[in-house]
């Protein structure tokens, strides 16, 4: 999950835990109703674990926005009773604007798209190391 402020990007791994698929950008009216949304996916999904980017500073620090993230996290752990992992997500966004930048797709006016780059890349990474 690539957490923004305005939009959220969520991923899903195959199940063997090999790769990453985006699968959509959510863009809810507020907290609550973006928690009731993963709640309805995960149990859709039979989803077993959430891996939350988070945005640290680039030496590693939390800033205003990780702590939010944090937050978020916290509330979401409650709401669904399932391991959540939070995972550093550094550069993530700049990753997803420059892939699709290579695949000649311009990034104005898809931050839909970003998002979802972003949060695939993010569980990508995730998944690598757990082997």
């Amino acid at each position: 999950m690539d957490f923004g402020e305005k939009r959220v990007g969520l991923a899903l791994s195959d199940p063997l835990g090999l790769t990453a698929q985006g699968m959509e950008t959510l863009e809810p009216e507020d907290e609550g109703e973006l928690l009731t949304k993963i709640e309805e996916m995960v149990t859709q999904k039979g989803i077993t674990k959430v891996v939350v980017g988070l945005p640290l500073n680039m030496n590693g620090s939390k800033g205003p926005t990780a702590k939010k993230v944090l937050k978020f996290t916290e509330k979401l752990r409650e709401k669904l009773k399932k391991p959540i992992v939070t995972w550093d997500e550094r550069l993530s966004t700049i990753s997803a604007r420059r892939a699709l930048n290579d695949m000649r797709r311009r990034t104005k006016g898809r931050k839909g798209e970003v998002d979802r780059l972003a949060a695939t890349i993010i569980l990508q990474s995730y998944l690598e190391s757990q082997r």
